[in-house]
């Protein structure tokens, strides 16, 4: 076990300065590279037997550390996306699923009454704020299939929200994709 810390304690050494640089370069922040840096290491550490077995560790260090600095940019823009939103005068409180605006308790009472695809589109599409292309990629599917899944799940939740005596109809975003 000593020999595998210390192999590992070495690798780290040699590549935790480049692995930070380049994330730095990346993300624009060096207090967030070295935590990506970390978190990567991390993992990598949690899967050492195997990771140090693979022809390039260093590569699966640093692609490991890429991907979390995708999902933190996905997560940050749908943030922004959801706070300009906010600002723009939407309920506080409320969700927006296609042209309506309701409760948030309301839709997952809703969300519960359909197929897991269909809730999965919804809560990437609308709760998220993914596009298309990044639900698909998330879904593992085709974009086709998230537009036809989004527009089933509307159709399937319309009713019931519809009934609802605190929806309030709102003008669809203009540009806005299915």
């Amino acid at each position: 076990m000593r020999a595998t810390s210390d192999a590992f304690d070495e690798f780290c050494r040699v590549l935790s300065p480049r692995l930070i640089g380049a994330l730095v370069l990346q993300c624009g922040d060096r207090s967030r590279a070295e935590d990506l840096a970390q978190e990567a290491l991390a993992r990598a550490w949690a899967r050492w037997p195997a990771v140090s077995a693979m022809n390039s560790p260093q590569g699966w260090v640093f692609t490991v550390a890429f991907r979390l600095v995708i999902g933190g940019q996905r997560r940050r823009s749908a943030e922004d996306r959801a706070n300009a939103r906010a600002v723009a005068g939407r309920e506080p409180h409320g969700d927006r699923i296609d042209d309506l605006v309701v409760d948030r308790a309301v839709i997952e009472a809703a969300l519960q009454t359909m197929p897991a695809r269909q809730r999965a589109v919804i809560a990437l599409r609308y709760y998220a704020g993914f596009s298309v292309s990044e639900t698909a990629e998330i879904m593992t599917c085709a974009e086709g299939t998230v537009k036809a899944l989004t527009s089933q799940a509307i159709a399937r939740l319309r009713p019931h929200l519809e009934s609802d005596p605190s929806v309030r109809t709102m003008p669809t975003a203009p540009g806005g994709e299915a």
